[in-house]
Formats: C-alpha cells, sequence, structure tokens
C-alpha cells in the first residue's frame, strides 16, 4: 500500500493517476475527506491525514509500505514532515519518498530551500530506505502566483527578472513519484528533477498567450512592488518573505540547471512550456 499525502493538490493528483492501473492500493491522505469525494475507487480510497495531529497520520499510515511525503504550504513545515517521518518508521513503513526542491542547502539564502535540507538531513539519518526527489520550480506553481493578473490584464508580473528556469510540469514530478513506488532500485537515491530547457519568464507568458489565441505579456516587478502585491493578496508575512528570498534564489541562477532524471526515470521527456500551456489553457482565459 502506499501513502500519498496532499494528495488533491497538484502533484498528489498526477501521483494517484499514475499509480492507476499498477494493482496497487492507493491511500489518498487528505486534510478534508469531503474535498476528495469521487476520488475513491477500486484501488483508491481517501483518509484523514493532519500533519499536526499524530493519531491521524499513524491511522493513515497502518499497513502502508510506501509513503509519499508531500508538504502543505506552512511555515512549519520542517516540524511536520519530521512527525510524519518518525510515526511512519514506528509504523513499519520501508521507503519514503519526499518531494524537496533544487537548491535544498543550508547556504541558499532561501528559507524555503534550508526548510527543504533540514527535512533531507533527517530523513538520511531516520533509519528508513528514502528517495529524494529535488524538483525544479512547478509551471503550475508559477501560473498560480499570477493567475488572477494573467486573466484580467494579461500580464504575468513576478520578480524574476531576465532569470533562466527549467521549470517543471507537475504531471512529471507526479510521474517520477509514481515511478519510485512502483518500481525498484531507488532507495538512497536523489534525483533532480527539471525540465528539458531553461527559459526566462518572458517565454512561459508567451506560451501562455499562444495557448489561449491572446498577448500575454512578462511584466519584471521590483520586490518592493511585488512585496506590496503578495500583501494586497492577504498573504502572511512569512510567505511573503520566503517567496522573496526564493525569487532572489532564482534570478541568482539557482534555477537554471538542466538534467536528464526525468526522462531516465519515465522513459518520458518532461513537458515543455509550450505544450504544457496548451494543456492548461482552459484556466487562462481572458475574462471577458
Amino acid at each position: 500500500m502506499i501513502v500519498v499525502t496532499e494528495a488533491t493538490g497538484d502533484v498528489g493528483r498526477e501521483v494517484v493517476r499514475f499509480l492507476d492501473g499498477t494493482g496497487i492500493l492507493v491511500r489518498m491522505g487528505v486534510l478534508h475527506p469531503e474535498q476528495a469525494k469521487g476520488m475513491a475507487g477500486p484501488d483508491r480510497e481517501v483518509i484523514r491525514f493532519d500533519f499536526n495531529d499524530p493519531e491521524s497520520i499513524k491511522h493513515a499510515l497502518s499497513g502502508a509500505r510506501h509513503l509519499c511525503l508531500l508538504l502543505p504550504t506552512s511555515e512549519n513545515a520542517v516540524e511536520m514532515a519530521t512527525l510524519a517521518i518518525d510515526i511512519a518508521k514506528l509504523n513499519g513503513v520501508s521507503h519514503i519518498v519526499y518531494q524537496s526542491m533544487l537548491g535544498a542547502d543550508a547556504e541558499s539564502g532561501s528559507r524555503l530551500l534550508h526548510w527543504h535540507h533540514e527535512v533531507e538531513s533527517y530523513l538520511r539519518e531516520a533509519g528508513v530506505h528514502y528517495t529524494i526527489l529535488r524538483a525544479n520550480m512547478l509551471m503550475e506553481s508559477l501560473a498560480d502566483m499570477a493567475h488572477d493578473s494573467i486573466v484580467r490584464e494579461g500580464l504575468l508580473n513576478l520578480p524574476l527578472g531576465d532569470a533562466q528556469v527549467s521549470f517543471l510540469a507537475a504531471r512529471d514530478l507526479g510521474a517520477v513519484c509514481a515511478e519510485v513506488m512502483a518500481s525498484t532500485g531507488h532507495q538512497e537515491q536523489i534525483y533532480t528533477l527539471t525540465g528539458s530547457n531553461a527559459i526566462p519568464a518572458e517565454e512561459f507568458a508567451v506560451a501562455i498567450g499562444r495557448a489561449i489565441r491572446s498577448v500575454v505579456s512578462y511584466m519584471d516587478l521590483t520586490e518592493e512592488v511585488a512585496r506590496q502585491q503578495m500583501t494586497a493578496m492577504g498573504l502572511p508575512q512569512w510567505q511573503v518573505d520566503t517567496r522573496l528570498e526564493y525569487y532572489a534564489f532564482l534570478r541568482n541562477g539557482g534555477g537554471r540547471s538542466v538534467t536528464n532524471d526525468v526522462e531516465r526515470l519515465t522513459s518520458q521527456a518532461p513537458l515543455d512550456v509550450w505544450n504544457w500551456a496548451n494543456l492548461h489553457k482552459d484556466e487562462f482565459r481572458m475574462a471577458a
């Protein structure tokens, strides 16, 4: 049995989808099971998984062999992850697949990446088999951050400058997660997952515009303006700060590396931004 946390998120849904047909029972861990109505099936069940509730974690992991550890957005992410790792080990989980981030390092200058570094270190010392997936920035995350401005104004406005980033699709991350749990030979491995090439945010904007047959332009924001916009959106201060730190990491070249790990593990090339935008075009139709 495989437990997938955050199973209704962009990545979690893809993990579950790629595990369909494998004959492996998948337990979808979600904070609010009622939000996953309709997702259960012959080889899929929905269960409550609250990272702040040890009893719910223990119940969800009962009988599981693999844990696909996807974390929610939280300033307590390290505490959430280490608690889940401890309970998984105590309950006989033999393999944990952890979604980390490219650049996870104590010296990255980004608290978000430092948090992932802490979890990685804890997991490697936990005494349970692990696979660590260091994923580059997801296309879905970039699009979500600027979704409203794309729809309302035809603008992708973010403080990324001319940074080159090998953006990754959630589909490809989900495919790798599923593969390393459904096959063998991935224990104690760290994979770095990227798109097939590094591109500027401007190309991302053009790809979305072409997909929806409209003009979408990239507007580079200063950190001050980006901070004001995120604050106006109601984001908590810690989230504003960590996003800005991560954008600075990308502007400094932290997201430009390219690997072939996605294709090597799944036998499929990762989605490029043009094909990704076409698949997601209905999400960006311009407001009338």
